[in-house]
């Protein structure tokens, strides 16, 4: 599902000058080369590699809380207020789950 849905993302912001062109400036936590301008942003630059790869994570984690929170209510654990679930997508290897539960 990931790399798919990630992909199609990007093809169809890519299609789109408007849309495109925000992803010229560098993104908080790339540290390679940034683009220039926009027509050295294409599809196979680095930058995109690394955003694509977050927006899968991100995906990742909300189809994980999204079950996570499935299974809890099954089990009765989770009440109607749950006020805050955080996932920490910038270590992938360490998500961190906050939760109150009112």
């Amino acid at each position: 599902m990931g790399p798919t849905l990630v992909d199609a993302v990007y093809d169809k912001l890519h299609s789109y000058t408007a849309t495109w062109r925000h992803f010229v400036p560098r993104q908080h936590g790339y540290t390679g080369e940034a683009p220039v301008d926009l027509s050295s942003l294409t599809m196979d630059h680095p930058q995109i590699a690394f955003r694509k790869q977050r927006l899968a994570r991100y995906l990742t984690a909300l189809v994980y809380v999204g079950s996570l929170r499935e299974r809890m209510d099954r089990r009765g654990f989770a009440s109607s207020t749950v006020d805050i679930w955080r996932v920490d997508i910038q270590q992938p290897s360490k998500p961190i789950f906050a939760r109150s539960f009112g």
